[in-house]
């Protein structure tokens, strides 16, 4: 069985953690807004930062990758800002 879930209008980089199932997107939202997503394997939000920005949590138009490593960090390939970003493990940030 395939699940399809609408959540933006552009996604541009998604990473699964192999150990917990949890999922991070990069999602463009309307013309203003670009932001991660956490996702539970059942596709149950868990959190969301970001925004249209040039660094410090903020992205580019186009997140070109993410990657996570065996410590839980999370790193943003931010294509248009030139930059690596590099988050320590997200938890759990929405009801």
């Amino acid at each position: 069985m395939v699940d399809n879930v609408r959540v933006g209008n552009d996604i541009s980089a998604i990473a699964i953690d192999p150990q917990t199932g949890e999922f991070y997107l990069a999602v463009r939202v309307g013309s203003e807004e670009v932001n991660l997503r956490k996702y539970a394997p059942d596709f149950t939000p868990l959190a969301q930062w970001g925004g249209l920005g040039q660094g410090g949590g903020t992205f580019s138009w186009r997140v070109r990758d993410i990657k996570l490593d065996a410590q839980g960090r999370v790193y943003i390939t931010d294509g248009n800002n030139h930059l690596i970003q590099v988050f320590q493990p997200i938890e759990p940030a929405l009801p």
